[in-house]
Protein backbone atom coordinates (compact mmCIF):
# COMPACT_ATOMS: atom_id res chain seq x y z
CA UNK A 1 0.00 0.00 0.00
CA UNK A 2 1.36 3.57 -0.92
CA UNK A 3 0.75 6.18 1.17
CA UNK A 4 0.62 9.66 0.32
CA UNK A 5 0.64 12.47 2.67
CA UNK A 6 -1.28 16.06 2.40
CA UNK A 7 0.54 19.27 2.23
CA UNK A 8 -0.40 20.18 5.35
CA UNK A 9 1.25 16.92 6.84
CA UNK A 10 4.68 17.27 5.14
CA UNK A 11 7.33 17.66 7.94
CA UNK A 12 10.43 19.07 7.04
CA UNK A 13 13.88 18.88 8.78
CA UNK A 14 16.02 21.59 9.53
CA UNK A 15 19.75 21.09 9.59
CA UNK A 16 21.00 22.06 13.04
CA UNK A 17 23.80 24.12 11.17
CA UNK A 18 22.42 25.85 8.78
CA UNK A 19 18.97 26.98 7.00
CA UNK A 20 18.69 24.26 5.03
CA UNK A 21 15.61 22.05 5.25
CA UNK A 22 15.00 18.77 3.74
CA UNK A 23 11.70 16.40 3.21
CA UNK A 24 13.47 13.66 4.93
CA UNK A 25 16.06 13.35 7.62
CA UNK A 26 18.53 11.14 5.60
CA UNK A 27 18.02 14.38 3.12
CA UNK A 28 19.64 16.22 5.99
CA UNK A 29 22.37 13.84 6.50
CA UNK A 30 23.44 13.81 3.42
CA UNK A 31 23.66 17.84 3.05
CA UNK A 32 25.49 17.65 6.34
CA UNK A 33 28.03 14.84 5.13
CA UNK A 34 28.76 17.26 2.32
CA UNK A 35 28.27 20.64 3.54
CA UNK A 36 29.70 20.09 7.18
CA UNK A 37 31.38 17.40 6.88
CA UNK A 38 33.69 18.22 10.62
CA UNK A 39 30.11 18.16 11.95
CA UNK A 40 28.61 14.34 10.98
CA UNK A 41 29.72 12.69 13.65
CA UNK A 42 28.20 15.10 15.93
CA UNK A 43 24.67 15.06 13.96
CA UNK A 44 24.80 11.17 13.80
CA UNK A 45 25.02 11.30 17.76
CA UNK A 46 22.62 14.07 18.74
CA UNK A 47 20.28 14.52 15.80
CA UNK A 48 19.76 11.93 13.30
CA UNK A 49 17.99 9.75 15.70
CA UNK A 50 15.48 12.09 17.21
CA UNK A 51 14.99 13.10 12.95
CA UNK A 52 14.35 9.43 11.68
CA UNK A 53 12.01 8.82 15.08
CA UNK A 54 10.02 11.74 14.08
CA UNK A 55 9.97 10.72 10.26
CA UNK A 56 8.51 7.13 11.11
CA UNK A 57 5.67 8.43 13.22
CA UNK A 58 4.79 10.54 10.64
CA UNK A 59 3.65 7.47 8.64
CA UNK A 60 2.49 5.73 11.29
CA UNK A 61 -0.59 7.70 11.95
Amino acid sequence: MERMLLSSQIVEFKCPYCDRRSASPGGVRFHVKLTHPEKVDEFNKKHYSEMEAEFKAKFKE
